[in-house]
Order: structure tokens, then C-alpha cells, then sequence
């Protein structure tokens, strides 16, 4: 799992894989995991991260490193 540690910019895109012009705010603090399907990439990026709220972001490892942090989920029984 990642927590958000430094405010990033994501260029959106379409269905069809195009840039629409818009930007989303990732905000600090938010979490993020690897996707289940962590081989898919629809943008080309090295990474492919999944939000809870059904958001995905395809970021490269140097944007992973710089603005996320791993943290430990703690799994209760």
C-alpha cells in the first residue's frame, strides 16, 4: 500500500487513451495499491496504481518514489 506524501498532477485521459486537456489533484494522503492486474498499462506507464474510490494512475517509479511512501496495512482477523 502508498500514502500520497507530496501533492501530484495527473494529466487525465479519455476512454481511448488520448489526453482531454484536464488535470486531477492526487492528494496527500491518500492510499493507493498495485493493481491486481499490475501487467495492464493503458497510458504506458511503469507503474499502475489503484485508489479504493475505482481511480488508477499509471505513473513512472521516479514519480512513485517521489511522491509516495509505503506503509504497512495492518490486516485484523
Amino acid at each position: 500500500m502508498f500514502k500520497c506524501i507530496k501533492k501530484l498532477l495527473i494529466e487525465m485521459y479519455d476512454d481511448d487513451g488520448f489526453p482531454i486537456g484536464d488535470d486531477e489533484v492526487i492528494k496527500v494522503g491518500s492510499l493507493w495499491h498495485y493493481s491486481q492486474n499490475d501487467n495492464y498499462r493503458f497510458i504506458g506507464g511503469e507503474v499502475r496504481l489503484e485508489c479504493d474510490d475505482l481511480r488508477w494512475i499509471e505513473i513512472t517509479n521516479e514519480t512513485l518514489e517521489k511522491h509516495f511512501k509505503t506503509i504497512e496495512v495492518c490486516r485484523h482477523k
